[in-house]
C-alpha cells in the first residue's frame, strides 16, 4: 500500500475515534467549556488529572501553536514552493491565511479566553504541527498535473474560502461580544447569526475552510485531514449543545450543532 493511501486511512479512522470520542463524551479536549473538571467524565481520576496539571494562557499558547505552525509552512514554501506555480501560490494562499487568521483571532478576538493545561498546549502544537506538515507533503511530494497547476482551473475555490473565514471570524466575533470584561469567564445564549439556529456555526465554516482548501489541494490526504477535523468538531458540538442544555437556562431546545436545520 502506498504512503499516502496509508496515510489518508490512519487520517480516517482518527477521525473515527476523535469523533466518536468527542460526540459520546469519553474524551472532549480540556479546552474552554470542557476544562472545568466538573465536566469531565468516564476517565480515570489520574489520567485525568494529569490531563489537567499545570496552566498557560489560553491566548498565547494559541498565538505561540499558529506561529510555530506558519513557521514551519513558510520554510518549507521558501525552499520548494515557486511564484511561478499557481498550484503553489493557491495552496499556501489558504495555509498562511488560515493559520495567519487563526493567528490574529487568538490574539486579537479571544480576548477572554482561559487557561489551558501543560498537556492541552502540548496536543495543540503537535496537532497543527502535524496537520501542516501532512498538507505540505501533500503539496510537494507530488508534483501538480498541468491541469492543475492554473490559475482558471484553482480560483473558483477563492470564494468557498472567503465566505468560510467570513462566517468564521463572524460567529468568533459573536461569541467574544457576550463577554464583558478580562475577569468575565461566563457562557451566555449567543443572540445572533447561525446562534440563533445552530450551537456552533463556527466549527461548520472552519470544515468549509477546510473542504475549499482539500479541492484546491485534490490530494487523499488532505481529505483525510478533512475528514478528521470534521469529525471531530461534529462530535465537540453535539457536546456543546448537551453542556448547553445543561448549563444555560433558556437555551433553546430546537437549535442544531453545526448547520442550521440539517445537523
Amino acid at each position: 500500500m502506498r504512503f499516502d493511501s496509508l496515510l489518508t486511512l490512519s487520517l480516517m479512522g482518527l477521525g473515527v475515534l476523535v469523533g466518536c470520542a468527542e460526540h459520546t463524551g469519553l474524551f472532549n479536549a480540556p479546552y474552554g467549556r470542557f476544562q472545568n473538571p466538573q465536566s469531565r467524565h468516564r476517565l480515570p481520576r489520574r489520567v485525568s488529572r494529569l490531563l489537567r496539571k499545570g496552566a498557560l494562557p489560553a491566548r498565547s499558547s494559541s498565538v505561540l501553536t499558529y506561529a510555530i505552525a506558519l513557521a514551519l509552512a513558510l520554510v518549507m514554501y521558501s525552499e520548494h514552493g515557486s511564484w511561478g506555480s499557481p498550484y503553489h501560490v493557491m495552496t499556501g494562499l489558504f495555509l498562511f491565511g488560515q493559520y495567519g487568521k487563526r493567528l490574529l483571532e487568538s490574539r486579537y478576538v479571544h480576548w477572554y479566553s482561559g487557561e489551558v493545561s501543560y498537556a492541552m498546549a502540548l496536543y495543540m502544537v503537535l496537532a497543527n504541527l502535524g496537520i501542516m506538515a501532512i498538507c505540505i507533503h501533500s503539496i510537494f511530494h507530488r508534483p501538480p498535473a498541468p491541469s492543475e497547476n492554473t490559475y482558471p482551473a484553482l480560483i473558483w475555490c477563492l470564494p468557498l474560502m472567503m465566505v468560510a473565514w467570513a462566517g468564521n471570524l463572524y460567529h468568533h466575533y459573536i461569541l467574544r461580544s457576550l463577554r464583558t470584561g478580562d475577569g468575565d469567564r461566563t457562557y451566555a445564549v449567543p443572540r445572533r447569526g447561525w446562534f440563533l439556529r445552530a450551537i456552533c456555526p463556527h466549527y461548520f465554516f472552519e470544515v468549509l475552510a477546510w473542504l475549499s482548501f482539500a479541492l484546491l489541494v485534490n490530494r487523499r490526504a488532505v481529505y483525510g485531514v478533512l475528514f478528521l477535523i470534521a469529525a471531530k468538531l461534529a462530535g465537540r458540538s453535539h457536546q456543546t449543545r448537551d453542556w448547553s442544555w445543561r448549563h444555560l437556562d433558556g437555551y433553546p431546545r430546537d437549535v442544531k450543532r453545526m448547520v442550521p436545520f440539517l445537523y
